[in-house]
């Protein structure tokens, strides 16, 4: 791409270059010269030697031509009494007329050749009285650096538009624009002054958002309107995703200005994916078949730990679509996890096929309990996924509303078939003092004056617990109606709203305003900090405690100890001719922060780091010996799907938010292995896989 002469030169300046003074040949010669180097009116060189060499010559050029013999000193050029007497500029011209004139003067310099037009005549002739002089050297600099601003600023947005119109890209700018819409319905509350967004923004964002099925806001009463609701956002949905997959990316309007490279393959591509803003068309492509992929699950008995939401929640959802004989779930919250799941337009489908058990994996003894309670109960299991994890801390706060739903929600006020997806078979111990001291806490983020609680009678028996609260007010009882029930499987909800570190022992609004959710309708965190960006000085030990025994000891306990029934399911895969040969799965879930041979480390949240390298070493050293059983064991990277810095300024959100994947490419990561040696392709044990493949540890 060529640059013109006269392109980097002021408007003015353009239209001085044939002043009237001029022969016919120099405005012949200047006509020429542009009609030959002109190659596109509205591009813009970034080449740096020529650009500079064009600018310069046209300038002095142009010097050259203006004489100061050709100015008229102001003293001489009128002997008007009001020669010397300054008018204001509003007076003699309007801001209006003053931009229509830029834009004149702006279009003719796009147009030079235009220039010779004697209906031009008058135009440039009282442009040279009123402009005609020499350009400083300074101004010539100034010139150039605001042209190649305008240049480089017109190739970022050109390639802004076009990732825009990726899908992914799409998904992402609306989790933003998601919670901007919450936020800005908040008096007082953070980021609540939201600027309204551009007809542009405006154009791209998805009416509908989320675009993946989820539980709404949590409230019983409103279940078959958020039902519907959901069924109409994946309709909506579907036809979005047909709409992109019908356009080329290959189109040459949608050619990037500048390079990228492509998340996966590494190489500088000015061509993306319709669906993946970050990657080549062709590992776009690759990427997406490995994300619809599914194959026939029947007979298959599969446990996915942190099943409640994101990654872990797609997971066994596309099991269960994958017609898998029984899906087990844990999670914190069970009743909130049973609610996501019927919300699902297909629920109908696979709704008694899917069991949810709530479970905190920081009570180390209620693993232990849980691992027994399966191998009484189940006849084998053929897949285990160690999804559940924590990469940031959350104070209580952050849990209080789904944690108070939990334990105000009986299961009588649950609807059946909500109800039936909760095992009455097990659930966690919890001791009283425990029990007493989070539901305090609950209790004391309604903000009332005082607090009076009544625990559980010592023969067990839940009637009457309630919290009694007093206020200036009234006087009113917030009962926990889940003590009742003679199963409590929502006991798993208490350990989180027990106050450990100094955040939380109170409610800060500012960080956590109340009912404002993002996209998969968690509480909204808009702490300026988190542990991601803390050094190892900085981290406190119990989170480190906390992130070890969630992200390692947890998982080896069940891998150990659910041995057996892996072995078990292998063998039966075999002989009821579900395998080709036998086989059974553990997926540990990882990530790149617990690599070791990384070129670049960084020196933040250490802590999580350990904790994966922990799990891969797990997977290292003993899926070598799990294989002699027909157990195949492998780390999985889900890839860069979430960004984990604070998100404390929405204006001003860091690119690094719009990351590459989402939570339904993690899930089909994690689920590969497993399809691969199914389909009898390759069988993975041992190896660490990122982006499908076996990569460094």
């Amino acid at each position: 791409m060529h640059s013109s002469q006269t392109e980097d030169i002021h408007p003015v300046q353009q239209l001085l270059l044939p002043s009237s003074s001029s022969s016919s040949e120099e405005v012949n010669s200047t006509t020429d010269n542009t009609a030959t180097t002109r190659l596109n009116d509205d591009s813009l060189s970034m080449n740096d030697d020529g650009s500079e060499n064009t600018f310069t010559h046209d300038m002095n050029h142009n010097n050259d031509r203006i004489t100061s013999s050709s100015i008229t000193p102001s003293s001489q050029q009128s002997s008007s009494p009001f020669a010397h007497h300054q008018v204001p500029l509003e007076s003699i011209v309007s801001e209006s007329e003053i931009h229509l004139a830029a834009s004149v003067l702006e279009r003719l310099s796009h147009h030079s050749y235009h220039l010779q037009d004697p209906r031009l005549a008058q135009l440039i002739h009282a442009g040279s009285l009123l402009f005609k002089r020499k350009i400083s050297k300074e101004e010539q600099a100034e010139m150039k650096r605001e042209s190649r601003k305008k240049a480089k600023e017109k190739f970022k947005n050109h390639d802004k538009s076009i990732l825009m119109q990726s899908v992914m890209q799409m998904k992402k700018h609306n989790e933003v624009h998601y919670l901007r819409q919450q936020i800005a319905m908040i008096p007082n509350a953070p980021n609540s002054e939201v600027p309204k967004l551009t007809h542009e923004e405006d154009e791209v964002i998805i009416e509908n958002i989320p675009e993946e099925g989820f539980a709404s806001n949590i409230s019983v009463s409103n279940e078959q309107n958020d039902k519907q609701n959901v069924t109409e956002n994946m309709n909506n949905k579907e036809q979005t995703l047909t709409t992109f997959s019908n356009t080329s990316s290959h189109n040459s309007n949608n050619r990037l200005l500048r390079a990228v490279r492509c998340y996966i393959c590494h190489e500088k591509t000015h061509e993306i994916h319709h669906f993946y803003h970050k990657m080549c068309p062709k590992c776009g492509e690759f990427n997406l078949e490995k994300r619809n992929q599914t194959m026939d699950m029947t007979g298959k008995i599969c446990l996915v730990t942190g099943g409640r939401i994101k990654i872990g929640f797609y997971t066994a959802l596309k099991l269960l679509r994958c017609n898998a004989e029984l899906v087990i779930v844990t999670s914190r919250f069970p009743k909130d996890c049973a609610k996501r799941y019927s919300l699902e337009p297909d629920f109908e489908m696979w709704k008694d096929r899917l069991k949810i058990y709530g479970i905190d994996f920081k009570h180390i003894p209620s693993v232990v309990q849980f691992t027994d309670h399966l191998n009484h109960t189940l006849p084998r299991l053929d897949i285990l996924i160690n999804c559940a994890a924590q990469t940031i801390r959350k104070p209580t706060a952050y849990y209080e509303h789904v944690a108070k739903y939990e334990l105000t929600t009986s299961l009588e006020d649950m609807s059946e078939t909500q109800r039936k997806l909760l095992p009455l078979d097990f659930s966690m111990k919890v001791m009283p003092e425990q029990k007493d001291i989070a539901l305090r806490m609950l209790s004391s983020m309604e903000k009332r004056e005082a607090l009076e609680y009544n625990p559980t009678s010592s023969n067990g028996a839940a009637e009457n617990s309630q919290v009694i609260l007093h206020t200036s007010h009234s006087r009113s009882s917030l009962k926990y109606n889940a003590m009742r029930d003679e199963v409590n499987v929502s006991s798993s909800s208490l350990l989180c709203q027990i106050p450990i570190l100094d955040e939380d022992k109170s409610y800060n609004e500012q960080s956590f305003p109340r009912d404002v959710f993002d996209v998969n309708q968690n509480q909204a965190d808009f702490r300026n900090t988190n542990s991601w960006i803390q050094k190892l000085d900085q981290v406190p030990v119990f989170e480190m405690l906390e992130v070890q025994t969630i992200n390692v000891t947890a998982p080896f306990i069940l891998t150990s100890r659910l041995k057996n029934l892996l072995a078990q399911g292998a063998i039966y895969s075999m002989k009821n001719n579900l395998n080709h040969e036998p086989m059974s799965f553990v997926i540990n879930v990882s990530s790149m922060e617990g690599q070791f041979y990384r070129r670049s480390k960084g020196v933040h949240h250490p802590h999580l780091n350990m904790a994966k390298a922990s799990l891969n070493m797990m997977t290292r050293t003993s899926a070598a010996d799990y294989a002699k059983d027909f157990i195949y064991m492998s780390s999985v990277d889900t890839g860069w799907n979430n960004d984990e810095n604070p998100l404390s300024d929405l204006d001003n959100i860091s690119q690094t938010y719009y990351c590459p994947l989402d939570e339904v490419d993690g899930a089909s990561r994690i689920l590969d292995p497993i399809f691969s040696a199914l389909q009898g392709k390759q069988k993975y044990f041992g190896v660490f896989l990122k982006n499908f493949e076996p990569f460094r540890w």
